[in-house]
């Protein structure tokens, strides 16, 4: 062995490589490699756990150039060590998430800077939701207190068309863009605050949301790829997605009403419960589900999209009358009593569910033929609830629900949060009708 490894972890596999190189090579340039190489050795095993992870980036580049500067092109050797590395690492957090030490919230700034990246990879490179929740949560704790953030969540993108917006939502503007040579929406939140510490302290909310999107894994979840802080000066970074050419679900019915089974669009709203389903797995309610926030993909698969945003907006401008405003017709009445807190929560997303289910099928929103938001909510209150959709009922364009659906409905309308189910007892059971043909009872016991 050429390279005392006993006080290294991280990059010890990349070690065992560069020695391999060595004991197999001629090239007189070998023995630099060496002394560069031990050179970095010495220095990450004089450090702990915490600052390894820290460095953990910067060791491992230095190394790869070491390499390439040696031409050094078996690419399968190189990647399995890069794998190795990599569980080396994640156990290496695993050992430091779980110790409870606080010497990660007193790092230097470099430092601290370097662990959240390598979190941030790691996190993103895992599925096991023991180690991607508590590790989730220790990097926006850490975000949150250094008021710093990975900086591999920020894209250098290809292009973006920012005088041709192609679609507004209920919290942004969207321009057409490429990254990576792959079209992308860029999702340009509306900032109405004048003073700059407003934008800054929502920008920093937005960012501890996104830090939980893009770490989650599903396929009916719109991926999130990083943010942009630089087309857009003045307001807080864009949200970075793949290009949905399908548009909204809701539009997607409506345009396809006469073509589209029934089967078909509850296939949609199935997934869309699916969604749902894991959101509130990972302890992440959406808080503004509707029909304008669930997409449509080019396999014509529903995905998930803007969970959060409506939290952040919340917690940023406050719940005044302003704050509970904009989706009202797929608020639960807990959102709409002003007696109470207003807190969005998973069952009041379950409620969403069932308007959601409303507005798919009747081709409108919700209470669709009442004008005012106010006199909604004040309806609401007095627990009445949109009609059965009926084909021979109005608005025009309207389906017939089925009588498993219309019961699922219900039972997610619920006035009370405590008698609505679970999405995982409701995604269970919209495709999964008994064996008499009849739906089952899905309420919450």
């Amino acid at each position: 062995m050429l390279i005392n490894k006993s006080a290294l972890k991280v990059g010890m596999h990349f070690v065992e490589l560069a020695e391999d190189i060595i004991r197999s090579s001629t090239n007189n340039q070998r023995f630099s490699l060496l002394d560069r190489l031990q050179e970095r050795v010495e220095w990450m095993s004089k450090h702990n756990n915490i600052c390894s992870l820290a460095y953990s980036a910067q060791f491992r580049t230095d190394v790869q150039m070491l390499l390439r500067d040696f031409d050094h092109n078996d690419h399968r050797k190189i990647q399995k060590v890069f794998f190795e590395d990599d569980q080396v690492i994640s156990r290496l957090f695993r050992e430091v998430i779980h110790s409870g030490k606080e010497e990660m919230f007193h790092l230097s700034d470099e430092k601290v800077t370097g662990f959240m990246d390598a979190l941030h990879k790691c996190i993103m490179a895992n599925n096991d939701p023991s180690f991607v929740l508590p590790a989730r949560r220790l990097l926006k704790n850490l975000c949150a207190a250094t008021k710093d953030f990975p900086p591999t969540l920020f894209l250098e993108l290809d292009s973006v068309d920012t005088k041709r917006p192609i679609g507004r939502g209920g919290f942004a503007d969207i321009f057409p863009g490429r990254y990576k040579g792959q079209d992308i929406a860029l999702k340009r939140l509306q900032v109405y605050q004048s003073e700059l510490n407003e934008v800054s302290k929502f920008s920093k909310s937005l960012l501890q949301e996104v830090l939980t999107w893009v770490h989650l894994k599903h396929d009916y979840i719109l991926p999130f790829f990083g943010l942009d802080e630089k087309t857009f000066e003045g307001y807080p970074p864009c949200i970075v997605t793949p290009y949905m050419r399908n548009g909204a679900m809701n539009n997607f019915v409506k345009v396809r009403n006469e073509t589209l089974p029934d089967k078909r669009v509850d296939k949609l709203l199935f997934e869309t419960a699916q969604g749902l389903t894991y959101l509130h797995s990972q302890n992440i309610v959406h808080g503004d589900l509707r029909g304008g926030n669930v997409l449509i993909d080019d396999e014509e698969h529903a995905r998930l999209a803007d969970f959060g945003l409506a939290i952040v907006t919340d917690a940023t401008l406050g719940t005044t009358s302003t704050a509970r405003s904009g989706s009202v017709r797929w608020m639960a009445p807990e959102l709409l009593n002003f007696e109470l807190e207003f807190k969005r929560t998973k069952a009041s997303d379950v409620y969403a569910f069932a308007c959601l289910c409303i507005e798919i099928y009747t081709g409108d929103q919700p209470f669709w033929n009442i004008h005012h938001d106010i006199t909604v909510a004040l309806e609401v209150l007095k627990q009445m609830r949109p009609p059965r959709p009926s084909s021979s009922g109005p608005p025009d364009g309207t389906r017939a629900m089925s009588d498993r659906l219309w019961v699922t409905v219900e039972a997610c309308w619920a006035h009370k949060p405590s008698d609505r189910p679970d999405m995982y007892e409701v995604s269970g059971h919209i495709m999964s009708p008994d064996s008499s043909g009849r739906c089952a009872d899905i309420r919450a016991d």
